[in-house]
């Protein structure tokens, strides 16, 4: 077969399983309200707007600092090195409640498989 056949049905392939990954997490309420852009009318300039509207709201009305990390856990774990992590924070500044936050979660990553025979509270460690 010649690049393009190959390329034309690994597309097709890829929309006949995202249309039933789809389907399914939809039909078993399997995403949670936090998942934007992974359910259908959500979008990830839906988070930014949200993110945007809390950073002015304490700025103006708590006069607080706002303190934002964004983690994309599909591809950080397992191949981080969770101590060296905790220590690059530590040394850049990333202190007391911040740090500890991080920590645990870093520390507790816990996987869910969607599968039929596997139950939807079983969960498996990260280690």
């Amino acid at each position: 077969m010649g690049k393009y056949h190959n390329d034309t049905l690994a597309k097709l392939f890829e929309g006949l399983l995202l249309a039933r990954v789809t389907t399914h997490t939809e039909s078993n309420n399997a995403l949670t309200s936090n998942q934007l852009d992974t359910k259908p009318c959500t979008q990830t300039h839906d988070a930014i707007y949200s993110l945007i509207s809390i950073i002015q709201y304490n700025k103006y009305t708590l006069q607080k600092p706002t303190y934002v990390a964004f983690v994309d856990y599909s591809t950080a774990y397992p191949s981080v090195h969770r101590d060296r992590l905790s220590s690059i924070l530590l040394h850049n500044g990333i202190v007391g409640h911040m740090w500890h936050h991080l920590r645990a979660r870093i520390d507790n990553i816990r996987l869910r498989v969607l599968h039929p025979h596997i139950q939807e509270h079983q969960t498996v460690d990260i280690l």
